[in-house]
């Protein structure tokens, strides 16, 4: 009994790495958001935010606005459903859309962002699309 506990031991200690932890967890539903992204989500939502850690989406209940922030990217937040308009026009170092809504009941703004090429992760969009791109 004791050989067993040892080898136990030893694999518990084992390092594992955050894909090793990601590809055992993240399908049990184990995502979780850090704080940086929490408080990105607090900053820039009009509304209120929900998390669901079995698909790793935010849904925001109202509108998001992270434009004129210089952002790269979303910080890698995935974007579900957003009730209201979702702006993020005007973020010179923006350089792709990923992680963008799914779905968006008012208008998506991606304009003025000279680095962003392609509107390519754009979903659904119930109003308008404001881009210097071609969607």
């Amino acid at each position: 009994m004791k050989k067993y506990l040892k080898n136990f031991k030893d694999f518990v200690n084992e390092s594992i790495s955050d894909d090793d932890i990601e590809s055992v967890f993240g399908g049990l539903g184990l995502y979780s958001l850090t704080q940086e992204q929490m408080d990105f989500l607090d900053q820039y939502t009009d509304g209120r935010w929900s998390y669901d850690s079995y698909t790793n989406v935010v849904d925001i209940d109202g509108s998001f606005n992270v434009s004129g922030s210089d952002i790269f990217d979303f910080l890698g937040i995935n974007f579900g459903k957003v009730g209201g308009d979702f702006s993020c026009y005007d973020n010179p170092n923006l350089t792709s859309l990923e992680g963008a809504p799914n779905w968006v009941g008012g208008h998506f703004s991606c304009d003025n962002n000279p680095r962003l090429r392609s509107l390519e992760g754009i979903g659904e969009v119930k109003g308008e699309i404001y881009s210097d791109l071609n969607y």
